[in-house]
């Protein structure tokens, strides 16, 4: 289902975690003003930390920085919160919030998206057919729900939904 590598680099390395932690301090920074690239960043450097640092995986933090970029509309970040909760990863299992966050991604009009857009159009085919239609019904709530926060850019309001299991 998708990549979930934090690329890492040997430069790291040369210069000890300094500069290792300089450049998580610059990411963590960005990611606070808002860039949804850097927020994706983080999300992949929770979810599958390097070996070479002193970061420690935090699948819910990692589900945090993914719905920051997500609700800013970048496709790889809505794929990955798609599959962490048809995984149950840092989240609740759901399968119903795992198509919503697919669907999201399926139509993201970002042209560099293509292959996330393909993968999460794959994904959908065989989840939706799972589906009750009070779950359904629940997804296309949430999909306008989220959808309204991503129109309306409306970051203060959006949150990593909390489901009742």
């Amino acid at each position: 289902m998708g990549s979930f590598a934090f690329a890492s680099s040997n430069s790291y390395r040369q210069g000890g975690t300094s500069i290792y932690f300089t450049q998580l301090g610059h990411l963590k920074h960005q990611a606070e003003l808002g860039d949804p690239n850097a927020q994706f960043l983080l999300g992949n450097l929770y979810l599958s930390p390097p070996s070479d640092t002193s970061v420690r995986q935090n699948l819910p933090k990692a589900a945090e920085y993914y719905f920051q970029a997500a609700v800013r509309d970048h496709a790889g970040a809505q794929y990955n919160l798609g599959v962490m909760y048809f995984r149950g990863t840092g989240v609740a299992e759901s399968k119903m919030m795992a198509s919503v966050w697919f669907t999201l991604a399926a139509n993201n009009q970002s042209p560099v998206a293509k292959n996330v857009k393909k993968n999460a159009q794959t994904s959908l085919i065989d989840l939706n057919a799972t589906l009750s239609s009070d779950e359904k019904q629940q997804a296309k709530q949430w999909l306008d729900t989220i959808s309204k926060w991503i129109r309306e850019q409306n970051y203060r309001l959006a949150r990593l939904p909390e489901l009742n299991s």
